[in-house]
């Protein structure tokens, strides 16, 4: 619909708003390949059960102390629940042990180490 009129002598033209619209379809998003995830995990052997990573943990669930062994004998060891970790490092960065590493993992990789609780016998190799 058109209006058009003249006010003080200017003539003014009002029209109705007209929307274009695309008529093509979305376009599917392309699916990407699953990211790597940062998670930690613990070494056995390494762990002197001292806690102290616990502490600087902000996820309360993802670390906790359980019953083990290692070549220390029968102690308290850290457990990782690998859905709750984060990546975030600060075990890592505070371990003064040297028992506890963040590695980048693709999700297969985080289903062989998952039924582990996150406790390795030896350094990560990804070759593995």
């Amino acid at each position: 619909m058109v209006d058009s009129f003249v006010w003080l002598g200017v003539s003014l033209t009002l029209m109705d708003e007209t929307r274009i619209t695309s008529e093509a379809a979305p376009s599917p998003k392309p699916v990407r390949a699953p990211r790597p995830k940062m998670k930690a995990l613990v070494e056995r052997d390494a762990c002197t059960g001292c806690e102290y990573c616990v502490h600087w943990c902000p996820i309360p669930e993802c670390l906790q102390m359980k019953g083990g062994e290692n070549a220390l004998g029968v102690l308290q060891l850290v457990y990782v629940n690998i859905e709750t970790c984060i990546g975030c490092k600060l075990c890592e960065q505070n371990c003064p042990y040297d028992a506890i590493h963040v590695y980048k993992m693709t999700p297969e990789e985080i289903a062989q180490v998952t039924p582990l609780q996150g406790l390795i016998d030896q350094p990560w190799n990804k070759s593995k």
